[in-house]
């Protein structure tokens, strides 16, 4: 080999030498990066504050990601953060929603003897209550995803209008629909049937001005319905098992004793449900 090819050869080793040292110092920076920042390297801009280690709080700094997601999540809302190597949920929002809806069942749907589920939408703590003939069915409340669903009881006997209203967590009226237009079908059967009533229910509410209390029992009894002490009067179950008894209150705002009892020889069956009058 000449003293020249030997000088060339020396050369193309010292570059290839100096190539894998750079190689190794750039690993090794990488490296490092992930350890003290992981996120540097999959999200630029995403900084460590607060500390030199993998502990310190996370913030979005000025960075085409960054712009993309406004500087970040918004306090309480529901992205994700890093703390060093961790990652954390940030809380859910609270979803706001402009007005109350009930998504299901359809309004006019004929529905089936059984537990009807109903669902919609409405401002988170709204409480969302059914009424069968101004009576209280059932009722739920919207969660902080604005959604609310619950199951409404059909059964004998089946009132003449469904009503659905929306009340503050404050007890006001937010909105109202006074007829949703559901049919029940199906007939009720007296056999079996036991004394019971059936609206409103306990610890219920009843619309201020005319409404009907409900139940069932054997057929040909007597029913005495008394509210606070004051006998309201006295009604017979029909022969499908079932009675009604139309009311009217105007005085809103108090809670009631509404007491049924079979009467007559027929049974010793006693019911007291508390309700209250609601506008």
């Amino acid at each position: 080999m000449t003293e020249i090819a030997k000088k060339d050869s020396k050369k193309q080793g010292a570059s290839i030498g100096f190539v894998v040292v750079m190689l190794m110092v750039a690993g090794f920076s990488a490296f490092m990066t992930w350890v003290w920042n992981p996120t540097e390297l999959y999200a630029p801009g995403l900084k460590v504050e607060g500390g030199s280690g993998p502990s310190g709080a996370m913030s979005m700094a000025a960075s085409p990601m960054g712009a993309a997601m406004g500087g970040g999540a918004p306090a309480g809302g529901g992205g994700e953060r890093r703390r060093g190597n961790r990652r954390e949920r940030a809380e859910e929002p609270v979803v706001e929603v402009s007005h109350p809806q009930l998504m299901s069942p359809a309004a006019g749907a004929e529905l089936a003897f059984g537990d009807t589920k109903f669902e919609g939408v409405a401002a988170p703590g709204t409480k969302v209550v059914v009424f069968g003939d101004g009576a209280e069915m059932a009722s739920g409340v919207a969660g902080d995803d604005g959604k609310f669903e619950f199951n409404v009881p059909m059964q004998a006997p089946v009132p003449n209008v469904f009503s659905v209203g929306y009340f503050a967590e404050d007890g006001t009226e937010i909105q109202k629909v006074d007829d949703l237009g559901l049919k029940v079908s199906g007939e009720a059967s007296a056999e079996g049937v036991k004394f019971a009533l059936a609206r409103p229910v306990d610890n219920g509410s009843v619309a201020k001005g005319d409404w009907v209390i409900a139940g069932t029992g054997k057929p040909g009894s007597r029913v005495k319905l008394t509210m606070d002490k004051w006998v309201l009067g006295e009604v017979t179950v029909g022969e499908d098992g079932t009675w009604s008894f139309p009311r009217t209150v105007n005085q809103v705002g108090e809670s009631r004793q509404l007491i049924a009892e079979e009467v007559k020889g027929f049974g010793q069956g006693v019911v007291t449900h508390t309700i209250k009058v609601i506008e």
